[in-house]
């Protein structure tokens, strides 16, 4: 089970922007950005704003899978933002 943190920067027309800093398996991330799937979001950005994203690669860095830093990042709870992956459906993380 390899993690690493990412970085999330999109940038909705006429909304705003969505950002996030979180720790998530690889696989799950390759997975999301593969298969693009579209995630409903709600209204992240104000009453109305109905925000859906499919998340492309150009709007995601991984800024490390250091093994020590993400176990630190997880421990401090040091997540930011939004994280798409807590708007995936449930069978999304089946194998």
């Amino acid at each position: 089970m390899e993690k690493a943190i990412y970085k999330l920067l999109i940038s909705i027309p006429r909304h705003g922007t969505i950002s996030g800093i979180f720790v998530i398996e690889k696989k799950y991330m390759k997975k999301l950005l593969e298969e693009k799937i579209e995630i409903y979001l709600g209204e992240v950005l104000g009453k109305h704003s109905e925000v859906y994203v499919t998340v492309e690669e150009d709007e995601i860095v991984e800024i490390t899978d250091d093994v020590t830093v993400v176990e630190i990042f997880e421990n401090y709870n040091l997540y930011s933002g939004i994280n798409p992956f807590e708007y995936v459906s449930n069978d999304f993380f089946e194998e």
